[in-house]
């Protein structure tokens, strides 16, 4: 089993470029590993492709991303169903814990940016 769990999640990123194309690069390389290894992918998908959609959201009918993240998670969950047929994938819908007002500059908070 592979856990893919990281992603540039910080929303006042300027370069959007660089925050969808990591994302997306990112996790089709980790699709193909899983296949060449025949290994399951659970991947961190997000509740902020819903954006301010009025609850219950439903899914593939309410999607709204308001950023580049939320962007790239739909478009990450877009391309798990284009490997449905070739990889064993698990996306997990993560609701945001902090909300809003999430500080990204510590140390801990969005690595990716430091590795990217």
């Amino acid at each position: 089993i592979i856990f893919h769990q990281a992603a540039i999640s910080d929303t006042t990123v300027f370069d959007q470029t660089k925050v969808l194309q990591t994302n997306l690069n990112t996790f089709k390389d980790f699709i193909e590993l899983s296949i060449d290894l025949n290994a399951k992918l659970i991947y961190a998908s997000s509740a902020s492709v819903y954006g301010d959609a009025k609850s219950p959201q439903t899914v593939g009918k309410d999607e709204e991303p308001k950023n580049p993240y939320a962007f790239s998670k739909l478009m990450m969950d877009k391309l798990a169903k284009k490997y449905y047929d070739k990889a064993h994938l698990i996306g997990l819908r993560y609701f945001n814990v902090y909300g809003k007002g999430e500080f990204y500059k510590n140390k801990t908070a969005s690595m990716v940016l430091q590795f990217g």
